[in-house]
């Protein structure tokens, strides 16, 4: 006989505010789950037959967002909550992270959280609680979208607020804890990013590396490279199609999950190769239009996203890539010249 077990109650379901109307009926909403390591991930709202052995929504992939309504009728039967993916459209979000604080305990951790309190008044823009109900998220627009570009890369401010940018996902919970429309908050995030910490630069050693022209194509490029010794990694990350593969070497929490893989980190592997390659940009992407990657992240479904992905994702990983490139090379060269010259040996 078929045991019978008792079936599981329905998700709450999520009121939205009316603040949040103006995004109920563009398709960037997804669901969300925890992975085996417990961090929280987008989930495909989309019914299985549209995306058959996927269930994992995509940053990179708008064919797996929906709209409020169909995202939200899923949403009572699947997952732990919803969320909204991030486009470069003029939005960020303020996330404070309260979870460590004890005020009931702690006379400091009363003050932060008295702090905090202040802090969102003064913004002035929508918030509401975070999933765990002890955080908060404030969602404001930028009218300077230069500030995308200092967004991210820090870890976050005084160990309790981050930003998010113009990429990525978000929960959304509807718990508002004000009154206020999706206002400007222009201010608040250079006020925040005032606050990070400024990079170590180190000063350039030597005059800069001048690399020649290019002369070899993509397609002799590609040739060469797989005859390498990372030539395996580098074809199965360039045209095979073996996801298995990819969820065991690009883990999702530090552990192979079913449903989906590290696409970023798989990325960054394809494009340190390429790099090595080449130091020529247009090549470079011309090599990695080539690849399996590139085909998932857009296949040229969506031409203003795809073209995101490129200029402000692959750009930047390449020149951050021949960056660290050059700075090691620097380095070696200092360090040869200075062993030729006796600087810092014992010259007895």
């Amino acid at each position: 006989m078929t045991p019978q077990f008792p079936a599981l109650p329905p998700n709450p379901p999520i009121i939205l505010p009316a603040a949040l109307h103006a995004f109920a009926d563009r398709s960037i909403w997804t669901g969300w789950t925890r992975d085996a390591g417990g961090h929280k991930v987008p989930l495909d709202m989309r019914p299985a037959r549209e995306h058959p052995g996927r269930d994992y929504a995509s940053s990179k992939d708008p064919d797996t967002w929906v709209t409020f309504e169909r995202a939200h009728a899923r949403y009572l039967t699947k997952g732990f909550g919803l969320g909204f993916m991030r486009e470069h459209d003029g939005y960020a979000v303020i996330d404070i992270d309260a979870k460590n604080l004890n005020p009931e305990e702690s006379a400091a951790d009363a003050k932060t959280i008295k702090r905090i309190e202040t802090f969102i008044a003064e913004t002035r823009s929508y918030a509401e609680r975070s999933p765990s109900g002890k955080g908060y998220h404030i969602i404001g627009r930028i009218s300077d979208l230069s500030l995308y570009d200092r967004i991210g890369g820090f870890k976050p401010i005084e160990g309790i607020f981050d930003l998010f940018g113009n990429s990525g996902f978000v929960t959304v919970t509807g718990q508002a804890i004000n009154d206020y429309r999706v206002n400007d908050i222009t201010d608040t995030v250079r006020f925040l990013l005032a606050l990070v910490p400024p990079k170590i630069v180190h000063p350039p050693v030597g005059p800069p590396i001048i690399y020649g022209p290019e002369t070899r194509t993509a397609d002799e490029i590609v040739a060469k490279v797989l005859t390498h010794q990372n030539g395996e990694k580098f074809r199965r990350l360039m045209f095979e199609r073996d996801i298995a593969w990819l969820q065991a070497t690009y883990t999702i929490g530090g552990k192979a999950n079913p449903h989906g893989f590290d696409h970023s980190a798989a990325d960054a592997s394809l494009a340190a190769i390429i790099c090595n390659a080449t130091r020529d940009r247009a090549t470079a992407f011309a090599i990695f239009r080539k690849s399996y990657l590139y085909a998932r992240a857009g296949d040229g479904r969506k031409r203003r996203t795809v073209a995101i992905y490129e200029n402000d994702y692959l750009a930047r990983t390449f020149e951050k890539i021949w960056a660290q490139m050059d700075e090691k090379i620097a380095h070696g060269r200092a360090v040869a010249e200075a062993f030729n010259t006796g600087v810092g040996h014992d010259q007895r």
